[in-house]
């Protein structure tokens, strides 16, 4: 059988129907052309009985088939689109619900899992007005239910009439349950993507509403739910995981931090010793110690920051700030380290700054990392200039140093945690590969931007804004 497409129906334009006297032809032809468009605009005259008028309602019956299948079609389309924005299970369903019942008959549908332990357990239910009896957290095994075979055939059940389903079934809980919902008839579809994911249960409170159904919309529409609901699935896991690492990183910052304080408190104590009852390679070796628990601590600070950013627990005080006070105190901090590198730090201040509306330690963290970050990748003799100004509603603060500068590849995973661009520190100083990025979430909380240009053997100029106090 040949494929008619819309030029095989432009050619039979031209087919002889001189001895077929009837206008309704030529309306017949002019509506499948439309529809082979997609367009289901056009009228099709179906007032008549006879053989050209049963033709007309066989081929106003077929357009309302497959305007009805492309736009359930187009429906998933855009289910699809919204998934890969971050569509959750409970959105997807409730879109079904809330988008669907043009094309499929309901009253109430239920969504179960299979479990890794194999049972079958009700993630989602939503009904008409009615307290859902069957909800989330009914779990049974599936080898006890009569789902295992609806699963295998890899097609849907309909039941009719639940009651009598009942009454040959007695023993099924879950019927029982869905009667007391006033539910009368049923349509189960498997849902299998990458491997047998669970079921949608289609339910009605008339009798016999899927008896004369196409299966084969159901079957589209669970194909295509099973692969949206597996990925709505992985991401709501991926979702989970990530919290669980976080509060990992929290939980196990926090139980680093505490034996190292004490570590670090017994090494100030032996610190104290008078310099004649401890030998040189002693204070050495207590020197080493007390720089890596001052190391690791670093690390642990930075983990907890980054675990509370991602777990949205951070939280900003906020309130009337002076910028240039965090400016004069951070480059005081540093300066010392700076002129150990023989590295000059300059200040360039615009004007007078008006306030900023910030937490203040949490800015001079901002800043001390920049600073630091410009003094440990810079060589001997170079000058690293902090400069601030007034922009309309914004305060800018940049920190331009004369180092090694970034290479435009690495640039664009510069704020990413644990991320390591190949240029070294110039003085073997460690970094921990969070510093940026915990910068960057705490400017993005205040409502601020951070940005960087760079180029490599010139050096690099981080520029962040904050919000004027109003």
């Amino acid at each position: 059988m040949k494929c008619i497409d819309s030029m095989t129906v432009k050619r039979n334009q031209d087919i002889n129907l001189s001895h077929i006297d009837d206008p309704r032809i030529q309306q017949y032809i002019h509506a499948a052309q439309r529809m082979l468009q997609e367009d289901f605009s056009e009228p099709v005259p179906v007032d008549k009985n006879d053989q050209i008028g049963l033709l007309g309602k066989s081929l106003s019956a077929l357009g309302s088939k497959l305007h009805k299948q492309i736009s359930m079609l187009r429906e998933i389309v855009r289910v699809t689109k919204r998934i890969n924005e971050g569509m959750t299970i409970d959105e997807v369903l409730n879109h079904v619900y809330d988008n669907f019942r043009k094309y499929i008959p309901f009253d109430r549908i239920g969504f179960s899992l299979i479990t890794l332990d194999a049972a079958v357990q009700a993630r989602w239910a939503r009904s008409d007005g009615v307290d859902v009896k069957l909800g989330v957290g009914y779990e049974l095994p599936l080898h006890k239910t009569s789902l295992q075979k609806v699963m295998d055939s890899g097609k849907p059940r309909i039941i009719n009439n639940l009651k009598e389903y009942h009454a040959h079934s007695p023993q099924s809980e879950s019927t029982k349950l869905i009667l007391s919902e006033g539910i009368q008839s049923s349509l189960t579809c498997p849902l299998i993507a990458s491997k047998p994911l669970g079921f949608i249960f289609f339910s009605s409170k008339e009798k016999c509403t899927y008896e004369n159904v196409h299966v084969d919309i159901f079957l589209q529409l669970a194909g295509e739910l099973s692969m949206i609901l597996e990925k709505a699935f992985l991401y709501e896991q991926l979702i989970a995981l990530n919290q669980l690492k976080d509060k990992f990183i929290g939980y196990a910052a926090h139980d680093l931090r505490n034996p190292l304080m004490i570590i670090k408190g017994f090494i100030s104590l032996i610190q104290s010793t008078p310099a004649d009852k401890a030998t040189y390679s002693e204070r050495d070796v207590y020197s080493r110690i007390d720089r890596q628990c001052d190391r690791m601590i670093d690390l642990i600070n930075d983990l907890l920051d980054i675990s509370a950013i991602e777990s949205g627990e951070l939280h900003l005080d906020k309130e009337s700030a002076s910028i240039q006070d965090v400016i004069e105190e951070v480059v005081d901090t540093n300066n010392l380290i700076a002129q150990a590198k023989q590295i000059i730090i300059r200040t360039n201040i615009n004007g007078a700054l008006k306030p900023v509306w910030a937490d203040q330690k949490r800015i001079v963290q901002v800043l001390e990392n920049l600073i630091s970050n410009a003094i440990k990748f810079s060589q001997a003799g170079s000058v690293i200039t902090v400069s601030a100004c007034v922009l309309e509603s914004h305060v800018a603060v940049s920190v331009a140093d004369q180092g090694q500068g970034i290479s435009d590849g690495e640039i664009h995973n510069l704020f990413q945690p644990f991320m390591l661009t190949s240029t070294k520190p110039t003085g073997e100083e460690h970094s921990t590969g969070l510093g940026l990025a915990i910068v960057k979430k705490i400017v993005n909380l205040h409502g601020g931007q951070i940005t960087v240009k760079s180029k490599v053997g010139e050096g690099s100029t981080f520029t962040f804004t904050l919000p004027l106090y109003k």
